[in-house]
């Protein structure tokens, strides 16, 4: 049997039917116009720039100057320098009484550092050539008293140094407790501690004084005053070139001075304020001979001060440690000139050396 169909029910299906259909045009249509506003909105995100390396490393240096020092405090390359052959994290830290773990991180990052080797198959650890040379206390060129040095001293020191520049003095007596007049009482305070800090004072000059001894012909003077000369070892370096040469190693800051033909300050001025260093010149040059000379080694800046980097940071610890500071071959030459002497040499080393030297005579 036919089924009706009425007119109006058709009209409704269609009308329904196109409304559906540019519903979903009208859907589609804002769906596509929303990926392109997306899209255009994606391009125009702001992503920051990354931390420069550069930046990153000047911050967190610390880090590894710590590790090294740590490394050194428990004597992990005494332990692999004093084994017949390597040896794994686990017997390094039986050794020197240590977490396993941690131990392993250390000397992980140490292999990374260039300071430790380590066998990839068997995880055996072993120092490499220039840690046994310098970082293990059973080595001739030990450096071990520098790092005590370091650690004790220089750290937290260097560590008030927003003080030291808001103030421009030294920081002794926040740091720990004396004027820097009393500074001897802090590095002398026991006998280790004097030989500690004498030893530092060598090991870091083993180098440096034979560059220093060697920098200018001193043949014409037969006999020479080492004012601060520490252990001697400048003086002992000096007559192995100059063996004829008559030396004397004297304390710096006596006003009468041994007569000698060459007066020597090395590694002294930058630990001194202006007064003292003036005061401290005059008496030299009221000491010397007519003729005689003044040898000095310093680590000097450059004369638009840009450099060294070196330098430049033993300058700002020198500010923190003796409210002294070091100084370009220009100011070097304008306050020998101010006390009188004459025929100024400024002679730049090897930066190895540490040091640079500067000869000038009185006329």
């Amino acid at each position: 049997m036919p089924i009706p169909i009425r007119l109006g029910i058709i009209r409704s299906l269609y009308r329904t039917t196109v409304y559906r259909s540019v519903s979903i045009l009208r859907q589609s249509r804002q769906l596509s116009y929303s990926r392109v506003s997306l899209a255009h909105e994606r391009k125009e995100i702001a992503v920051p720039p990354p931390i420069p390396a550069k930046i990153q490393d000047l911050i967190l240096g610390f880090r590894a100057s710590r590790s090294v020092i740590a490394a050194c405090d428990l004597g992990i390359f005494d332990v692999l320098h004093d084994s017949d052959e390597p040896q794994t994290a686990e017997e390094v830290a039986a050794k020197i009484i240590a977490n396993s773990d941690a131990t392993e991180q250390l000397m992980d990052l140490l292999v990374a550092l260039e300071l430790k080797s380590r066998n990839g198959e068997l995880w055996l650890y072993s120092n490499t050539e220039v840690a046994s040379q310098y970082l293990s206390k059973f080595s001739p060129y030990s450096i071990l008293p520098f790092v005590t040095f370091t650690q004790t001293v220089a750290y937290p020191l260097f560590g008030k140094l927003e003080t030291a520049v808001r103030e421009g003095s030294d920081q002794w007596m926040n740091t720990f407790g004396l004027s820097s007049e009393k500074l001897s009482d802090v590095l002398y305070r026991t006998d280790d501690a004097k030989l500690t800090f004498m030893a530092h004072m060598q090991c870091t000059s083993l180098y440096s004084s034979h560059a220093v001894a060697k920098a200018f012909d001193l043949s014409n003077f037969g006999s020479c005053c080492d004012l601060g000369g520490n252990t001697g070892l400048l003086a002992y370096t000096l007559c192995q070139y100059y063996p004829n040469m008559k030396i004397t190693v004297y304390d710096v800051q006596s006003p009468d001075l041994p007569k000698a033909d060459l007066y020597v300050l090395s590694r002294i001025i930058h630990d001194w304020s202006a007064e003292k260093v003036d005061v401290m010149l005059s008496n030299i040059f009221n000491c010397m001979p007519s003729g005689g000379g003044l040898l000095i080694a310093e680590m000097l800046l450059d004369n638009d001060k840009a450099g060294p980097i070196g330098a430049l940071l033993q300058s700002l610890f020198m500010r923190t440690i003796t409210n002294g500071k070091l100084r370009s071959g220009e100011e070097f030459k304008e306050l020998l000139e101010k006390h009188g002497f004459v025929d100024i040499e400024v002679k730049r080393l090897d930066p190895v050396a540490s040091t640079d030297v500067i000869l000038c005579r009185k006329s």
